[in-house]
């Protein structure tokens, strides 16, 4: 099976940014605050909330490249789908600055992205964009590989294949890749933290261990 030469060739299905708090807050006394900082100028607001989290629809970030936000009393959380990693850091951090304002988050114990790659080996699938997972009965998991980086700032990361199936039965293979630094860090300092691991997407480390696992495949 042939190698990737870049992973930002691939589609990206999607694309997450999580940090967890070393020290949660009230969640209740904070919620309407937060939701106060994204209510239009007619005073509409779409979001869902529950006694754990609030989540913030797309339509909350026009211009952005968020497609939902969820904020709880450990960890804020954002999916994206967009293939602009850089943006999506822009974005997360923009917003994350607001909410930690409110939220009065100092420090974090974990600052991860993880992104869902698509691989399409024989580039048959007419639209990946309508590729869905096999029933968990027909073995969905193909392999699971760790990874750790010998990183001066200590990222880690996991990688998990999936394969993925179109209408015509036509298969693709699903790359979760999920990159992170677990140790307590300051929130002031959460951009360079993203963009650090940015990088990590891109270098020849990862691309190394996606490449070895295809030819296992």
């Amino acid at each position: 099976m042939k190698k990737i030469p870049k992973l930002k060739n691939l589609e990206v299905a999607d694309s997450f940014i999580q940090v967890n708090f070393i020290k949660g807050f009230s969640y209740i006394d904070t919620a309407g605050e937060i939701l106060n900082l994204y209510q239009n100028d007619e005073g509409k607001i779409t979001y869902d909330m529950n006694a754990q989290r609030l989540v913030l629809a797309n339509d909350n970030f026009p211009n952005t490249s968020i497609r939902e936000l969820k904020i709880s009393v450990v960890d804020l959380w954002a999916k994206f789908t967009n293939k602009d990693l850089k943006a999506s850091i822009d974005d997360y951090v923009t917003e994350a600055k607001k909410i930690f304002k409110v939220t009065m988050a100092k420090d974090a114990k974990r600052i991860g992205i993880r992104r869902n790659y698509i691989f399409d080996p024989k580039e048959q699938v007419a639209d990946l964009g309508k590729l869905i997972k096999i029933d968990s009965s027909a073995s969905v998991e193909l392999t699971t590989m760790n990874f750790t980086y010998n990183h001066p700032d200590g990222l880690k990361g996991n990688i998990k294949t999936e394969v993925l199936v179109d209408s015509e039965g036509k298969r693709a293979i699903l790359f979760d890749i999920d990159i992170y630094n677990r140790g307590d860090s300051k929130l002031s300092a959460l951009k360079k933290n993203l963009e650090t691991i940015e990088k990590a997407f891109e270098s020849k480390d990862l691309l190394s261990f996606v490449n070895a696992i295809i030819e296992e495949l």
